[in-house]
């Protein structure tokens, strides 16, 4: 007599919980996904480190200046070199900018876009 419940010659079916998850390539995903993603995230999450995931996250990051109109760092500080990418990444198009504090020589930098 068999202890473990299975009757002879019936393989154990596996159970959910042990099948493996299926993974999937988020650096596979078409630009436009991509960028429909981003478009979700706030600037400041994109500047601390989304746009350092590969080479295809940098290029929606770096190369689509809609993402950038609206920039508001919150209370967040960022280093000025991260904020000003982000001002540069708007190519021009800024339309509003908040931070937690900037200094006149970073005003001047906005102005000056």
């Amino acid at each position: 007599m068999l202890s473990s419940g299975h009757h002879r010659g019936k393989r154990p079916r596996p159970s959910s919980a042990s099948k493996a998850p299926t993974t999937r390539d988020w650096t596979a995903l078409p630009h436009d996904i991509l960028f429909t993603v981003f478009l979700e995230l706030e600037p400041r999450e994109v500047l601390r480190g989304a746009d350092r995931v590969c080479t295809a996250w940098r290029r929606v990051a770096a190369g689509e200046p809609a993402l950038w109109r609206h920039l508001d760092m919150g209370m967040v500080a960022l280093s000025r070199r991260r904020w000003r990418a982000g001002v540069r990444r708007g190519a021009g198009r800024c339309e509003s900018f908040a931070a937690r504090c900037c200094s006149s020589a970073s005003l001047l930098f906005l102005v000056r876009g």
